[in-house]
């Protein structure tokens, strides 16, 4: 990738993190601020990422809270991916389940510890010395339970180097006004 190439994706990337508005947006404007991310981190770490897409076409248009997957990318980049020794691969999932859309963020990563695991919504994480580990993660769990209610938590699956998967559903149509509670 060219510099100016780059400065684009880094100018796309930052215009959406400073106002990211309050309006719920379509995945594929999220789809395209995780790209930007991407791309800046490739610039970095060129041969270690893989970024694959498993998206159903009908879940395209449907809206979602912005700046609510390219944290689980970051996640999964930062916490799963680099602390690897060879390439790692992040798969982002979307597809249509009973009515909802279930979102995921997978990654082959170093994975985490049952103890880690368990620990990871709590004040002070295992592993907390690391930076930031838990802190995106706690914020999307908790955006996405103020949006949606407790019908639609922020899941997360993972095991020692087999890596980390990170999911959760909204409505099909995504406003959080279509029923997380009931």
């Amino acid at each position: 990738m060219i510099a100016s190439d780059l400065l684009v994706k880094l100018a796309d990337f930052f215009r959406s993190n400073i106002n990211p508005g309050n309006e719920n947006v379509p995945f594929t404007r999220e789809i395209d601020h995780c790209e930007a991310y991407i791309c800046i981190e490739k610039a970095r770490f060129e041969d270690r990422i893989a970024v694959k897409y498993d998206i159903a076409p009908e879940v395209l248009d449907c809206k979602l809270p912005p700046l609510i997957l390219q944290p689980l990318v970051e996640n999964a980049l930062k916490h799963g991916i680099l602390p690897k020794e060879d390439e790692g691969e992040i798969i982002i999932g979307a597809y249509r389940e009973n009515g909802f859309v279930r979102i995921s963020v997978r990654d082959n990563g170093v994975g985490m510890s049952p103890d880690q695991l368990n620990s990871l919504f709590s004040e002070k994480p295992l592993g907390s010395s690391r930076n930031g580990v838990g802190i995106a993660l706690r914020n999307v769990k908790m955006r996405l339970a103020a949006l949606y209610g407790t019908d639609h938590p922020l899941i997360v699956e993972s095991a020692p180097r087999k890596g980390t998967t990170v999911s959760f559903t909204i409505p099909f149509g995504g406003d959080s006004d279509e029923g997380g509670h009931h």
